[in-house]
This record gives structure tokens, sequence and C-alpha cells, in this order.
């Protein structure tokens, strides 16, 4: 016989009882979750509810009222068992104790984890996703118990939609639970209103790492991108002498990827505002939301595990990347490259350099989909008309792509040069080898006096990575003014005004511009008007540059990379078409940094080759001065000092220093650079702060690394910025110069 009770009163019941679960692990597995309570527990509850049946025997499925308004009040909780003889009043006596085989059942049910569902038999067939209102099914057969004989199917009493119960998968062996706090890491699930289903418990294991059976391919390392749900494995191919970058997502069976794939047709119906409208963390909700509707809706039972893998999918397709989001999370990429349909996705990776993944767009139109989607996010629009994309994603990524065969015969391509959102800093910097603390702490003086300087470079040099790094020794309080095509530069400074250039649309008139277009020297016209003490263009190519050096030579001081790969290239370059500044205006200029991408071994490593001063002109041949102050010598893997600086001499005369006091400066700010290093202090916002309170109170933070050599972070909880005296002691601008060009910095 069976007997139904509401779900709510059910649920209730069982928190009086203090019963360790809720009403998600019922939803999920409602059999396994009861079988899994102490027998204590069930009896109590079967008493409290006053079911007339055998505690042993019974099974529990769920129902659902036909016709019902949807609410948890329509969903029924059906007990199933037999009878027992008397059943107990409910404010009768505590249950009688049970008998020895009952012990022995209720001392193996309560070796287990009273959170893991017992595995129920498995299904004959995997039952399809089925409309709200459909026939009524007939009720499944009641499961045997392991102590009792099977009871015969008892007759339908009433009308009833019975949910089937999905078999729970078999229990992982036990692993580490995993980190975050949700799905993504960041997206904690709030608590779920009266008509939403909450969310199961998070299982321990969504992906497995799937073993080699291959004989040519070796594993070299596996990480994760997103435990527990995303892993890399580079895989070296003994045969092709190549590795492969595979990227594990969680295995779909063909069941859960029709729910998948019927679940996110059934969102893209229903849902009413749109995610770009909302940051991730709303927009994640109203998903997890939408998700849960579905499946109450259209009766979908699924285990905990089956449950995250479709979560995991549905964010990574409706908020992520799609199947690139794996790379995109991956820290070590830089560059991601699809050369077309049916042709695997090639990455650059910091430890394997350019690497071959696993991951391919089969069709067409899946990829022209896919360019079309990421053109929509960055607000840019590609067409067959206008099949050329430059665009900046939300993350900060560059996109470059094309659309269809128009441009390019293969089909559509795409290129993301990523965007790290914790970027390197000055300690990076010299932890990679790209500079020394020599050259560092020459910058840092630079820098704070006003040196306008140009980083120039091959692709992917790192000229907009060490510009960047070094523009954290500009005064917090000083004016900035940036101006970039798409958006690279990252500052903790708080009195920062980044301008981003915008396209236009129809066509273009005499002077190829297109109606609404802002470019790069309309930006640098606006900021000259906003006196800013400090000017950054992303990238020098065009008029925009005679803007840059007129502003220049009227005493603002302004940093931008270029392509070039020497100095006389740089010169060159800004003396032709189309940048064609006049000789003249080339003596505002003061320094030029070359920064290159070679070999040291067998690894990629980026250096700055030469920092070059421009002196001036000379007065009869009109040829430009230039001074090498520091060369990376290949050989050695060492930067050497030339030994003379003129812009250290300039910021001499200007502060009126002298020698001693000059060595003292530089060394103190080597220090601190080296201290940096070594205690690992490399987020941008630790080392902005150590750059400003130094600014403010330089004798502070030379203590804390007297006292403190090894402290690190907790060293820095007791550094507090203070504010600027009325005379600022001169060690604040002390230069070495005399003493340097005699024996070099120390």
């Amino acid at each position: 016989m069976d007997t139904q009770v509401r779900f709510p009163k059910f649920i209730a019941t069982l928190k009086e009882l203090g019963a360790p679960v809720g009403g998600a692990a019922f939803l999920a597995d409602a059999s396994g979750t009861w079988s899994a309570l102490p027998f204590e527990t069930r009896a109590a509850c079967l008493n409290a509810l006053e079911v007339p049946l055998e505690p042993l025997t019974v099974t529990i499925r769920l129902g659902k009222v036909p016709d019902a308004p949807k609410s948890l009040d329509a969903v029924l909780v059906i007990f199933e068992g037999e009878a027992r003889a008397a059943t107990p009043a409910p404010d009768a006596t505590p249950v009688a104790a049970p008998t020895p085989a009952e012990e022995e059942l209720h001392e193996l049910l309560a070796d287990a984890p009273a959170a893991e569902p017992a595995p129920a038999a498995p299904l004959a067939a995997a039952e399809e996703p089925r409309p709200k209102k459909g026939k009524k099914g007939k009720k499944s057969e009641p499961q045997p118990s392991p102590a009792a004989a099977p009871a015969a199917p008892a007759p339908v009493t009433q009308p009833l939609m019975v949910l089937p119960e999905e078999p729970a998968a078999q229990a992982p062996p036990p692993e580490p639970k995993a980190k975050g706090r949700g799905l993504f890491g960041k997206f904690a699930k709030k608590e779920k209103q009266e008509e939403a289903p909450a969310k199961p418990p998070k299982p321990t294991a969504v992906t497995e790492i799937p073993p080699l059976t291959d004989p040519n391919l070796e594993a070299v390392e596996v990480y994760a991108v997103q435990e527990p749900y995303a892993y890399v494995r580079i895989l070296h191919d003994k045969a092709r002498q190549e590795n492969i970058y595979e990227v594990i997502e969680p295995a779909l069976s063909e069941r859960e990827r029709n729910i998948l794939d019927f679940i996110e047709h059934t969102i893209v119906d229903v849902i009413e505002v749109g995610l770009s409208a909302l940051n991730k963390e709303q927009a994640a909700e109203l998903l997890y939301k939408h998700v849960d509707e579905v499946i109450y809706d259209y009766s979908i039972v699924l285990n905990p595990v089956s449950r995250e893998k479709i979560l995991y999918y549905i964010l990574r397709d409706f908020l992520g990347f799609g199947k690139l989001d794996p790379m995109m999370r991956d820290e070590y990429i830089e560059d991601i490259s699809c050369d077309g349909p049916n042709v695997p996705i090639f990455l650059y990776h910091r430890r394997h350099e350019s690497i071959k993944s696993n991951t391919t767009f089969v069709k067409d139109d899946e990829l022209d989909s896919f360019v079309i989607k990421m053109a929509q996010r960055s607000g840019k629009h590609v067409s067959i008309a206008e099949p050329l994309l430059d665009a900046t994603l939300p993350d900060g990524s560059r996109l470059n792509a094309t659309l269809s065969d128009e441009v390019t015969d293969g089909g559509s391509t795409f290129t993301i040069r990523k965007f790290k959102e914790d970027p390197f800093t000055i300690p990076d910097l010299v932890r990679f080898g790209t500079m020394n603390v020599d050259l560092l702490a020459y910058w840092w003086l630079a820098v704070q006096n006003g040196a306008s300087a140009i980083y120039a470079g091959g692709t992917a040099s790192g000229k907009t990575t060490s510009l960047n790094a070094i523009l954290l020794f500009i005064p917090p309080q000083m004016k900035i003014v940036s101006i970039e095509d798409t958006r690279e530069i990252n500052l903790p400074h708080e009195n920062w005004i980044a301008g981003v250039t915008r396209s236009g649309f129809g066509p273009r008139d005499n002077n190829g511009r297109q109606a609404g277009e802002i470019d790069m020297f309309t930006l640098l016209k606006a900021a000259l008007r906003q006196r800013p003490e400090y000017i950054l263009v992303g990238e020098v190519r065009g008029q925009e540059a005679t803007a840059l050096f007129q502003a220049m030579a009227t005493g603002h001081t302004a940093y931008g990379t270029m392509h070039a790969d020497s100095t006389e290239a740089v010169i060159h370059r800004l003396e032709s078409d189309p940048i064609s500044i006049p000789r003249s205006l080339l003596e505002a200029l003061d320094i030029v940094s070359i920064q290159i991408q070679t070999r040291i071994g067998d690894r990629r490593v980026r250096r700055t080759k030469e920092l070059v001063e421009i002196v001036g002109l000379d007065p009869h041949t009109r040829e430009i001065l230039t001074n090498q102050v520091f060369t990376w010598s290949p050989a050695t893997d060492e930067f050497e000092f030339s030994g003379v600086s003129y812009v250290l001499e300039r910021i001499q005369i200007e502060r009126n220093m002298n020698e001693s006091d000059m060595k003292e400066e530089f060394e103190r700010r080597k220090r601190i650079i080296r201290w940096m290093v070594d205690n690992n202090i490399r987020a941008l916002d630790d080392v902005g702060r150590i750059i400003a309170t130094y600014y403010r109170n330089p004798a502070a933070v030379m203590a804390m690394i007297d006292q403190q050599p090894a402290g690190g972070a907790e060293a820095m909880k007791a550094l507090v910025p203070v504010e600027e005296p009325a005379h600022a002691p001169a060690t604040l601008e002390l230069v070495p110069v005399a003493e340097e060009a005699q024996h070099g910095p120390q």
C-alpha cells in the first residue's frame, strides 16, 4: 500500500527531527536520500506523519498533483511499503526497540555518510524531458526492500502525475573537497524562494581525467583551470614530436546532452532580461533561477553530479566564452588563434610556447556564430559588408576577427590576445629577467621627474607590459590621461582618465573618416585641454604623433609605444610618412627603450635590448645625438651600464643635489625593488602602495625594510601612508650621476 504527503510538510517534519539533509537532496534523489537517513529518524518521521507502514519496508518516490499551480505544495511524497499491524498514534510512546535484524541493518546504514545517497537500481532506458502538460503516466513499481520481500503494486486510488526517479550515479572514490564557493569559483548561490527548488549538495567530483589509450601520447602535466569542472592536460606526441593542449571538461551522456540542449533552448525562449545588462553575479543568479524552473516545470530528475555538469555548461555558454572558456581562464595562455573551421585552435603557452589544442570549430556556421557573438559582446558590428573586426572583449582581451570567406578563403578566423587581470609589475620584470634593479631604479627616477619616453619593439615583445609596469612610478596624485585603440594600460592611480577610440558608421568622407568616428588624434586634442601631467598613448603611428610631440615640447610628460627594432628605426619612422615629425621636435623626447623577444637556450624570453637617451641635435650637421645608457648582453644575459646618463645629470641640476645624496637615493630605490622581489610583493595594489608611501614618507619604507628584511606581506600591514609634509625632504629627488659616471650603479 502507499500513503501520500505534501512535500513541504514532509521536509518540515524532518527538520523538526533534526535530519541533516534538506529538500534539495530529496528533489534530486528521493529514494537514496531516504535510505541514507538513520533508522530512528525514518521511524519517527513515519509516526509523526501518521504513515501506517513498516519502517524497514518503506521506500519513497515523488509525485505531482495534476494541473496544480507551480509550487512545491504540488509535489507529493509517496510512501510505499508493507502495512504494519497497528499504527501508533502521533502522541504515543516512543517506537519500540528494533529486532536484532533491524539493529544489524541500522548499523550498516549508520556507517554510510548521511549526505551520500545510496545508488538505486538502474532504469531500463533513460527518459527524455517531457512536456509540462502530457498524458498521465503509470506509477512505477515499488523497489524491493533489502530486508523484506517486494510488495505487490497497489491500485491507483487517485489520479497523479508521477515523477520518474533517475538512479543516482555510483559514488566516486573519496577526493579532496573542491575549492571555491560555487560554480565558476565565485558565484555564491543564494537560497531559493518558495517556488524554486534549492540546489542539492555539490558533488566532490564532476570531471574525471580520462586515461591515455594511445601509446604514442604521454602526459607532461595536468592542472586545473576551473576546479572541479575544467582541467588542462599537456600531452607529448612521441610520433610527431609535438605537444598537444588537451581541454578536459565534464563528460555528458546522451541523455544529459539532450537535457542540456533542451534547457538552453527553453531559457533562450523565456529569458526576459539581457544578460549584458547585469553583472556576472546577477546574471548567474538569473540563470540559476531559470534552470531550476525548467527542471521543475518539465519534471526533469537529475542526480547531483548530472545537475552540476549541466549548470557548468549553461554558465559557460551563456556567460563565458563557450568552448574557449577553459583557455580564457588559463593564466598561462597569452594568445588564442583560430585559422578556420575544422582546424585545431592554436595557443601561445608561457611554458610550452606555440601549441596545438584539441578544440576545433567543426562547422562553418558554428564558427561564424561565435565571431558574431564575440562582436556583439564587444559592442561592435561585423557583417558580410564589413567582415573585419578589431574590438576589445568585456574582460579586456583584444579581438581581431574576420567573418566568413569574404577576406579569408578558409572561412571565419579570429585571434584573441588575452588581457591579464593581474598585470605584471616591477618585481615580475626582475624575476623574468626583462630588466634588472639598476635599470628599474633609473626608470623610477626618470618617470618621477618627468622624462618622456617611447617603448619600441616587435610584435609580442612586451612593450605594453613593460610600459605598464614602469608607469607605477608615477606619483599617486598626478593627473594621467591615457589614449588607446584597445584598452591595455592598467594603473592603480585614482586621478586617471582612460580614453578609448570609437569607430564610426556609414561611408567615409574625403579625409577617410566615418560619421561619429573618434580617433586617437581627436582624443589627444581633447586630452591636452584637460591639463594632464602625464599623457599615455597606446601606440604612436599616425597624425596623433605630431600633437604628442607638441605636448612634449610644451612641458607635458608623455609615454607611448611603437613598432621598431632599434633607435635608428624609431627616428626614421617618426620622420617619415604618415607621422612626419620635424627633426626639431624630436629633441623633446628623452628616452627610447628597445624591447625584444629572443631565445636563451630553449626558452623564449623578453629583454630590454637597449635604453638610449636623446641628447639633442648637432648644431652643424643637424644629426640627432644619442647616448646609450644600458645594453643587454646576450652572452651573459646581463645588463651593462655605460656610466653616463644625461637625463640623470639634468635632474641633478634641476634639483640642486650633491653627489653623496644622489648615491644614497639611488641605492635606496634599488633596495626597495630588491626587497619586493625577495618577498614576492608583486600585486598591483601592493607595489603601488609601497611606491606611494615612499613618496610621502620614505623613512617609514626604509625602516620597514631594515627591521623586517624578510617580512613580506606581514611587514606591509604596518605600512600606513602619511600626508606629505609641507617641505618634502630633499632625499625624494636625489639622483646619482657623478659617481655613477665613474663606477656605474652598485
